[in-house]
């Protein structure tokens, strides 16, 4: 199964997506997701996931660890699962009845 990454740039940006390879300086991700808040009503937002690169939505792009703030220590499982969908085109359902 694939490593999902969420982080935090320095720019404020929060990028999700699968992690296939990192190093001392550079870490390498497939498929780059932001976040951007969407309101939802009066001092209500919600959250949705916009493409990292319009130009490329679908490669393979190295972040430099300089530029990352902070990783995430757990993805939150429905970001996990909103990001799969996004990208796989796939619907994951937790029990049919």
């Amino acid at each position: 199964m694939a490593t999902i990454k969420l982080f935090k740039l320095f720019t404020g940006l929060e990028v999700v997506g699968e992690e296939i390879d990192s190093t001392d300086t550079t870490i390498t991700i497939k498929r780059p997701y932001i976040f951007n808040y969407v309101p939802q009503g009066q001092d209500t937002y919600g959250l949705s996931l916009e493409v990292y690169s319009f130009a490329d939505p679908d490669g393979v792009h190295k972040f430099g660890l300089s530029a990352i703030a902070s990783f995430s220590v757990t993805v939150p499982a429905d970001i996990e699962k909103t990001y799969l969908q996004q990208t796989s085109g796939i619907s994951i359902i937790s029990s049919l009845n």
